[in-house]
């Protein structure tokens, strides 16, 4: 006999599978002029020292203070000249396409952390067994190497531009190997 309560979870699913679908296509509407934008003396002068470790920092910015000003710890930042013209565009300083949050044929995290909590109950082990090894399967590792290196990438030359040194040199070997990202690719909807 059909347990009636498949029904309403397989509604509910479905009804996030929606959602999730539909910010997906929002985000993907967002035009390059919804990116925040940030005047090139101000990340030399505050930020850059920041990004690069300086030991002094003339202004008190955190991270925390990036993160305010860009909306999001996975938002680019352009930077811009004195006439708006976008000189390069900071990467997000977290990388979301590492993490496979959901798909069609897993289950939600919220169900995920629910569940370990009752295994806990059990057993504490059990718990956190079962919690990492669901969280375990949403990693990517085919995509992180090559996102790390595109960053990578771009903040070595940003630190150039600004007689900085490299944060880690990319032997030429490994950057020919580096696949450039297209922001117009596809990537599972979060």
């Amino acid at each position: 006999m059909a347990n009636p309560n498949d029904n309403v979870v397989n509604y509910r699913l479905q009804k996030l599978a929606e959602d999730i679908d539909g910010v997906s296509a929002q985000l993907k509407t967002l035009s390059p002029a919804d990116i925040p934008r940030l005047a090139e003396r101000i990340f030399v002068n505050v930020f850059l020292p920041l990004f690069a470790g300086d030991e002094t920092l003339i202004y008190d910015a955190t991270f925390n203070t990036w993160v305010s000003f860009a909306g999001s710890p996975y938002t680019d930042v352009h930077v811009v000249d004195t006439k708006n013209n976008i000189l390069f565009t900071v990467p997000p300083l977290l990388d979301r396409s590492a993490i496979n949050p959901v798909n069609r044929l897993s289950v939600s995290i919220a169900h995920v952390v629910t569940t370990a909590g009752q295994f806990a109950r059990i057993h504490p082990t059990q718990g956190s067994v079962y919690l990492h090894n669901e969280l375990s399967k949403r990693a990517i590792v085919m995509k992180v190497p090559a996102n790390i290196l595109n960053n990578l990438e771009i903040w070595n030359n940003i630190f150039k531009r600004y007689g900085r040194p490299e944060i880690m040199t990319i032997e030429e070997k490994v950057a020919s190997e580096i696949p450039k990202i297209n922001p117009d690719d596809e990537f599972e909807p979060l």
